[in-house]
């Protein structure tokens, strides 16, 4: 379906958008966008990073987890992923 698609989302922008929802405490709509996102640029770190976020802030906190382990594996040394992961240990 996405090759036949006229439609061709830019990740930095879907991203802007899903924060811009995000600021103006649309939650599920932005948590919807970014697990879009997820799904279109699943090499992205920064999408897994906004997902997990936006899961956390809406209280899917093993949601969150997984999407910031699925970070790590991409980007092993990502500092942010680490702390969140260890602040969720808790």
């Amino acid at each position: 379906m996405k090759k036949d698609s006229a439609f061709r989302p830019n990740e930095f922008e879907l991203n802007e958008w899903a924060y811009r929802m995000l600021y103006r405490g649309q939650l599920p709509e932005a948590t919807a966008i970014l697990e879009l996102n997820v799904h279109l640029f699943p090499a992205s770190s920064n999408a897994y990073d906004s997902y997990g976020e936006a899961l956390l802030k809406s209280g899917k906190k093993s949601e969150a987890i997984r999407m910031y382990q699925k970070l790590i594996a991409l980007d092993p040394h990502n500092e942010h992923a680490e702390k969140v992961l260890g602040e969720s240990a808790h």
